[in-house]
């Protein structure tokens, strides 16, 4: 048969099946964003870079964060510090928890925000910049588990034996009074709370496999009631996964089977967001219940992402195109954004792994000097008929060009260059490296490198030749370079071999 040249679906995102044989796609470091007008329907964008800007000064790790009345505060290990327009972050309580890692969590009111980590409360006062032990104020025995706020009133769960299935109300706008008598059980179904949150007035009572949903009746005697028509039959597997933002709710959910989907709300009903292939995979991880979650907004998209410690992996949902990514350091473990929050102009990171602040920006092109590698795992090419398919050549429409300037060439470098030198010198000619799999992703053979163009380049074209005969081919490509990555699509030529 004759060679024919066909569109060729570089651009994609995550389905990666247990089962790599049956699909092995995968989005890495890159996402998929819709163009309706452009030239492609759909293109690959990078994902943003970080950068440290200051460490936290008493050590440990990200746990919480919270932006509030024109300050950010946090809690590192068991530190909680407040950081104003000078971006440096100051303590106002430390060594305050008796925890130094696992859930926080914050809410406030119009002059307080309190933070809570199971064992201890810590009230903060905005007015006064003066803060409190809360925690005497608590009923007997309450270890506040988490916290939110509605209608004057923070709400709080405990994960107490005794209190496990209540909550207590605080008296209005007053974070250090909590009425002994003020408080509910969530009692439709047996449960256990594990997390709350408030969306569109309705309170989320999370159970570990049951939830309900609350609102504000305004009755006499105590004004929240259970709305019975909002019964839920799951719960949330992992408190740190709850996030609400952008009129939305996300969190990884539980039931009576265990780890369940990740979902989304919008308006009071929850639905599904994580796929098949992300489920099953979930559900194969060793503690799900670690995961931690954030929400964000950036140039004009809606992001949730999604770290799992223990298991080393990292989800990013994109709300506006319904589909999701992955992020992956160099060592292709999680993501090191533990929390996530917005101050200013500016999107700040703490990390999972270390006690220093980050600022994430489209402006950095890697991860505070550490390069990000961004990868396209495109699905199974193949033809119904099983026929073998011999491929000469392959074009990938990009953004070209692209290499630093003023930068020495390679030729320039000392006999031993350093690896710092090398990795800046390689950006001046960045390179796009292609392998392909022909045993359902297993392994993948290599077929080299294919330069997008030094700076001002652009009009060079990307292609290889020659690249094999296969009945299953999946296509690998892999960028290293601290460069802009726009990647538009692809086409192939191919001749189909009948057997």
């Amino acid at each position: 048969m004759a060679t024919t040249r066909h569109d060729f679906p570089i651009v994609g995102s995550l389905h990666e099946d247990v089962v790599t044989k049956i699909d092995a796609e995968r989005t890495i470091n890159m996402y998929e964003v819709a163009s309706t007008t452009g030239k492609k329907p759909f293109y690959l964008h990078p994902t943003p870079g970080k950068k440290s800007i200051g460490t936290f000064s008493e050590g440990n790790f990200g746990r919480a964060s919270f932006e509030f009345k024109g300050f950010v505060y946090f809690v590192v290990g068991d530190t909680i510090y407040r950081m104003d327009t000078t971006l440096v972050p100051n303590v106002i309580a430390i060594n305050f928890f008796t925890t130094i890692t696992g859930h926080v969590g914050i809410s406030a009111n119009e002059n307080e925000v309190i933070f809570v980590d199971g064992t201890k409360a810590f009230l903060w006062n905005i007015t006064t910049s003066t803060g409190i032990d809360d925690t005497p104020n608590l009923p007997a025995g309450f270890g506040p588990l988490d916290v939110t706020f509605m209608d004057g009133s923070f709400l709080l769960i405990s994960g107490s034996v005794g209190f496990q299935n209540r909550f207590y109300v605080s008296a209005l706008n007053n974070g250090a009074s909590w009425p002994i008598l003020d408080f509910a059980l969530i009692n439709s179904r047996p449960t256990i709370l594990n997390g709350v949150s408030v969306l569109k007035r309705r309170i989320f009572f999370f159970g570990q496999t049951k939830s309900e949903l609350w609102l504000d009746a305004g009755a006499a005697d105590f004004r929240f009631r259970r709305d019975n028509n909002l019964l839920l039959e799951h719960g949330v597997k992992a408190i740190s996964s709850i996030s609400q933002a952008f009129d939305r709710l996300f969190y990884l959910s539980g039931d009576q089977d265990g780890v369940g989907s990740i979902m989304m709300v919008t308006g009071i009903t929850p639905r599904a967001i994580s796929t098949r292939q992300m489920d099953e995979r979930i559900q194969k991880f060793t503690k799900p219940d670690d995961a931690t979650g954030f929400a964000y907004k950036i140039n004009g998209q809606i992001f949730y992402q999604i770290n799992f410690t223990t298991d080393n992996h990292t989800f990013v949902f994109n709300a506006d195109t319904g589909s999701w990514h992955e992020l992956e350091d160099a060592h292709e473990l999680r993501d090191i954004a533990n929390t996530h929050s917005f101050f200013g102009i500016q999107h700040f990171l703490t990390s999972y792994k270390d006690s220093k602040l980050y600022e994430l920006s489209y402006n950095f092109l890697d991860n505070d000097g550490e390069k990000i590698k961004r990868t396209r795992i495109c699905r199974t090419a193949s033809v119904p008929t099983y026929d073998r398919v011999k491929y000469s050549r392959l074009q990938i429409d990009m953004l070209k060009g692209v290499g630093r300037i003023n930068t020495k060439p390679l030729s320039s470098l000392p006999h031993f260059p350093s690896q710092a030198q090398l990795s800046i010198s390689a950006d001046v000619d960045p390179m796009a490296y292609l392998s392909v799999s022909d045993d359902g992703g297993i392994t993948y053979k290599s077929f080299g490198t294919a330069s997008f163009g030094e700076a001002g380049n652009r009009l060079i074209r990307i292609i290889w030749r020659s690249l094999g005969t296969y009945r299953d081919a999946i296509f690998k490509f892999e960028i290293y370079n601290a460069v802009p990555i726009y990647i538009l699509g692809a086409a192939v030529d191919i001749e189909v071999e009948p057997q």
